[in-house]
C-alpha cells in the first residue's frame, strides 16, 4: 500500500487555508524550521518540509510542529501540545493508507490521519480547548453524573 501523496498534498493546502484564517483573527503563527532530517520517506519529507518549525498559538494555547529522531523504532514525532508528544506509529498502516497518529506517552490514537490531524484536531485545541490526546466521552459522562448528583441533593 502506498499513501496518497496528492491527498496530503490537498490537506495541507486546506490546513494553510484555515491557518490564513485564523492568523487574521488574532492567532499568532511563526515559522523557524530548525535544519529538518530528511528520513527518505516521501510522505514524510512532504509533511516535514511544510510544517516542521510551525508554531501556532492564541492567548490561551499553543501547538508546535517539530520532527524528531524515532522512539522506541517506531514512533515518530512531529507536533507537541504542552507535554503531550504527538507520533505517527511507523509499524501500524492503517485502512487510510496512512500511519495512526498517537498521543506518545499514553499511547492513545488520536486519529488515522494527518488530514483529520490538521483539519480537525489542531483547531479543536487551538479554538476549543479540547484535550485530543485523551477520550473526552468519559468527561461528558462526569459531566452528566456531576449534574444529576447535585440536582438530587437540592431535592
Amino acid at each position: 500500500m502506498k499513501v496518497d501523496n496528492d491527498l496530503i498534498n490537498k490537506q495541507l493546502l486546506g490546513f494553510q487555508k484555515e491557518l490564513s484564517k485564523r492568523n487574521s483573527n488574532g492567532y499568532a503563527c511563526t515559522y523557524s524550521p530548525d535544519k529538518y532530517l530528511h528520513i527518505n520517506n516521501e510522505t514524510i519529507d512532504l509533511l516535514g518540509s511544510n510544517l516542521h518549525g510551525l508554531s501556532i498559538k492564541n492567548e490561551k494555547r499553543t501547538i508546535v510542529f517539530s520532527f524528531g529522531t524515532l522512539l522506541e523504532n517506531r514512533y515518530l514525532p512531529f507536533a507537541r501540545i504542552e507535554n503531550h508528544l504527538f507520533c505517527f506509529d511507523t509499524q501500524n498502516f492503517n485502512n487510510a493508507n496512512q500511519w495512526d497518529i498517537l498521543e506518545y506517552k499514553s499511547k492513545y490514537l488520536v486519529t488515522l490521519t494527518i488530514g483529520s490531524f490538521l483539519l480537525n484536531k489542531v483547531w479543536a485545541w487551538l479554538d476549543k480547548g479540547r484535550a485530543i490526546w485523551e477520550n473526552e466521552s468519559f468527561k461528558v459522562v462526569e459531566l452528566v453524573d456531576s449534574i444529576f448528583n447535585h440536582n438530587l441533593t437540592e431535592s
